[in-house]
């Protein structure tokens, strides 16, 4: 009150704030401060970005608009979504720089393609076993390395190379 707000609403309903209110106080309430209440029409926009600004301030970077006989839309200072909880960093130049990684897309490194292996390139033939070369990128190689992992794989965890 000696900010000079008159209205709140808890929990959806709005509440003047010398009314009495009832609270449980064994459940969490949505206590919300109304800064201002206008109807949409020529000559408020000062009053409007006021209102805003004030509400703003006043709910630490966040603020609600209750649209009547509309949504509840909401907006934050803050780089995140109040509705998702996902969160950006604030917008810098090196963002939209090609030679730093910040801007770059986190599936692509900002190379704009990226690499996936290809299961049935892979293992084209399902019915071969492990002995049989049912792993096509290492049937080709002459490195004993390959047969070597996967012997030593399957005594390890005890399973057969003639699994298919």
């Amino acid at each position: 009150r000696r900010q000079g707000y008159t209205r709140v609403r808890v929990d959806g309903k709005i509440y003047d704030i010398e009314e009495e209110m009832i609270l449980d106080k064994y459940v969490k309430h949505n206590i919300e401060v109304v800064v201002d209440r206008l109807v949409m029409k020529e000559g408020i926009k000062t009053r409007l970005f006021e209102s805003v600004e004030t509400s703003l301030k006043t709910g630490g970077g966040i603020v609600y608009i209750d649209v009547v006989d509309g949504d509840m839309l909401s907006f934050s200072e803050h780089f995140a979504c109040i509705d998702c909880g996902v969160s950006f960093e604030e917008l810098s130049p090196r963002m939209f720089s090609f030679n730093s990684p910040h801007g770059a897309c986190t599936l692509c490194g900002g190379l704009g393609y990226k690499y996936e292996v290809d299961p049935d390139l892979v293992v084209p033939d399902r019915t071969r076993s492990l002995r049989e070369g049912a792993i096509a990128p290492w049937v080709s190689s002459s490195s004993e390395f390959f047969p070597q992992v996967l012997r030593s794989l399957s005594e390890r965890y005890g399973f057969s190379l003639m699994t298919m």
